[in-house]
């Protein structure tokens, strides 16, 4: 029976480790990416569009480049739709022809 006392010990040791760590917070904020980042890639409008996803501190950050400006609208409002309660910055550059002047 003293065999199996250390082996309780370990797994007791690794479960109050596996506690501490912040899973919460790790494992959501990949998701978070992911998702948005899959969303984007499942529109069928910014299929010709190069738009990376990327989560900080402050939030959700798009970057690329899309050819208009309807598909920078489109990419910022589906990672609005997916990112919670995380605020989104657009950094997308318009890149053709068909874009808006500010």
């Amino acid at each position: 029976m003293d065999e199996q006392h250390p082996s309780t010990t370990s797994n007791q040791t690794q479960s109050e480790q596996n506690a501490k760590l912040p899973q919460s917070d790790a494992v959501p904020s990949a998701d978070l990416q992911g998702s948005i980042q899959a969303a984007l890639q499942q529109e069928p409008s910014l299929k010709d569009s190069s738009i990376s996803v990327r989560q900080n501190k402050s939030g959700i950050e798009l970057s690329g480049t899309a050819r208009n400006s309807e598909e920078k609208k489109t990419a910022e409002r589906i990672a609005k739709a997916n990112a919670g309660d995380k605020p989104v910055k657009n950094h997308i550059k318009v890149t053709g022809q068909l874009h808006n002047n500010r």
